[in-house]
Formats: C-alpha cells, sequence, structure tokens
C-alpha cells in the first residue's frame, strides 16, 4: 500500500503557523501572565533578583505601588526624638524656650511634621494658675497656631499633646518647645518630658 505525499503547498502553511502560535504564546508568558499572575515577595528566594540582573532605569517609580515604594526607601519616615529628667521652671509670661526640648530634622523632600510633646508638669503660685505651651519649626508656629493651655493644677501630672506643621520643604529644620505662664506671680514647672518629631511625605 504506498502513501500518499502531502503537497508542499499545504505543509509550509502549516509550518508558519506553527511558528505564529508558539511565538505569540512564548509573547504571552513573558508580557501577559505577570499581570494575571503577579508575583509577590515571599515567593522569590534570596539572590534570586540582583541588580545585575536588572536593567538600569527599568523600574520606575509609577510601576511600584505607594506603600511599597515608601517601604523601599532609605528612611522614608524621618523622625527624631529628645527627653530630659533635668527639672525646669519659668515665670515669663510671654512665650520662651523649653529647656532641652529641642531637635534638629533634616528633610529630603517636602513633609508633614508631626509634633508629639508629653512631660510631667504643675503650676504654683497665687493669682490665675495657668500654663500654655506651643510648637515651633524653626521661626513658624505649628498647629494649632494658638496658645495652648495644658494645665492649671498646682500637682504634677502627665500631659501630652499633638501638633503639625503641613508643606515643611527639603532642609535642615529645628523643632522646638515654648513655654509661658499667665501671671508672672506663678511658676511653670517640667520635669521627665519627651519631644518626638515624624515626617510625613507631603
Amino acid at each position: 500500500m504506498s502513501k500518499e505525499k502531502v503537497p508542499l503547498k499545504i505543509v509550509v502553511p502549516l509550518i508558519v503557523v506553527t511558528w505564529i502560535l508558539s511565538l505569540i504564546s512564548s509573547l504571552a508568558i513573558v508580557y501577559v501572565m505577570p499581570n494575571l499572575i503577579p508575583v509577590r515577595s515571599e515567593q522569590l528566594g534570596e539572590g534570586l533578583i540582583t541588580s545585575d540582573k536588572i536593567a538600569n532605569k527599568s523600574v520606575t517609580t509609577p510601576k511600584i505601588d505607594d506603600a511599597a515604594y515608601l517601604h523601599l526607601m532609605k528612611g522614608a519616615v524621618l523622625h527624631n526624638v529628645t527627653y530630659s529628667t533635668v527639672a525646669a521652671n519659668t515665670s515669663s509670661t510671654s512665650f520662651v524656650d523649653m529647656p532641652d526640648t529641642s531637635v534638629s530634622i533634616t528633610l529630603n523632600r517636602s513633609s508633614t511634621l508631626v509634633i508629639i510633646w508629653s512631660g510631667q508638669a504643675k503650676i504654683e503660685g497665687t493669682g490665675t494658675r495657668a500654663l500654655y505651651i506651643r510648637a515651633m519649626v524653626d521661626t513658624a508656629q505649628a498647629n494649632p497656631a494658638t496658645d495652648t493651655l495644658i494645665l492649671t493644677q498646682a500637682e504634677y501630672g502627665s500631659h501630652s499633646y499633638t501638633f503639625s506643621s503641613t508643606k515643611v520643604g527639603p532642609g535642615a529644620h529645628t523643632v522646638k518647645m515654648q513655654w509661658k505662664v499667665f501671671e508672672s506671680t506663678t511658676t511653670g514647672r517640667v520635669y521627665e518630658r519627651t519631644l518626638t518629631v515624624i515626617a510625613l511625605p507631603t
């Protein structure tokens, strides 16, 4: 029984079609599958992705999720903290610097500063007993930009207040606390206290 030969005009199109389908499949695997089935970080072994395996400038900001971008950035959340256990007092009726309650912070981008002050404080004396504090960023008053009454009591108590300053530009800045009393016949006192400054990207 003789075998029939397949005409060449049929074989060539079959080869071409097979090659095209193979090419389409390869392109789909390379460009489509990563979008359909994203690869999570825990699925990647340590050392599998290195700088010599990634083309320069191939990974750009729009291709990275915001949360992941912040995680990858070195020093993404800048901060500085100071504290003191040395007692201090004031009888000034105008704002003066609170001793040992100042920090420096250098920003590499426009940021919102979150300023948290906490401490043990009291006010003594005769007359209207009222102690006020405010936070300063360089020469500008942080929000709320009003005199903040923290206490009127004559015994030490724990107090805390959070201030903020928006759109603080890049560069070095000084953040400090200031305080005053309502009447000079009174004396405001602080003991243990902490100042925390956190910079968040604007």
